[in-house]
């Protein structure tokens, strides 16, 4: 992905992470992430799934392909996020936006291509979801890599190598949200 980033790309993403800390300040996020009350009952369980991997075991409820994330951090408890955790989640949100602009760009021309990403980054819960330990961020991410990688083998079917890579997204993502089977089986019958 980095060795077709142009120059507007580099100002989009500079462009996304200024968004991205505005309105997480305007929101209140940092202070809200702390606040038992802010977190959704699901955010405590991923946070449990997460411990109970780290000492060999399995939730009986959340998928191990999000607890193998929450994992990674083990700092603020009560389904706050944590930090390792909340730096994945803003990668993958700003990842998100920059894959909407390659694929728009690809398919849209002039000033049309920035509206698919604007409609991304004005969508406030995108911003919150990222402050919290939920699938959402993650998983978003990992479809539109998927379709992006996709994109990326009908322009040049000579490189099969990208299915297997299409294969292997869809998979993780499979057991990080295990809910959403069927849009993947479609994405990729597609």
């Amino acid at each position: 992905m980095l060795k077709g980033l142009h120059r507007q790309h580099l100002i989009l993403g500079a462009a996304l992470l200024l968004w991205f800390g505005l309105m997480s300040w305007l929101l209140h996020l940092p202070g809200n992430a702390a606040d038992p009350q802010f977190v959704p009952p699901d955010a405590i369980s991923y946070e449990q799934a997460g411990q109970a991997l780290l000492k060999g075991e399995t939730s009986p409820i959340r998928p191990w392909g999000y607890a193998l994330l929450t994992a990674i951090g083990t700092g603020v408890r009560q389904g706050a996020v944590q930090p390792l955790l909340l730096f994945l989640h803003v990668l993958c949100w700003l990842m998100t936006g920059l894959l909407l602009f390659r694929v728009s760009e690809t398919y849209l021309q002039g000033k049309w291509k920035y509206l698919p990403v604007l409609v991304f980054a004005l969508s406030p819960s995108h911003i919150v979801f990222a402050w919290l330990t939920l699938t959402e961020t993650v998983f978003s991410f990992l479809l539109i890599l998927a379709a992006w990688l996709m994109f990326r083998f009908v322009q040049q079917p000579d490189k099969p190598q990208r299915l297997i890579w299409v294969n292997i997204v869809l998979a993780f993502a499979c057991v990080v949200r295990p809910s959403l089977q069927l849009p993947v089986l479609v994405m990729l019958l597609w």
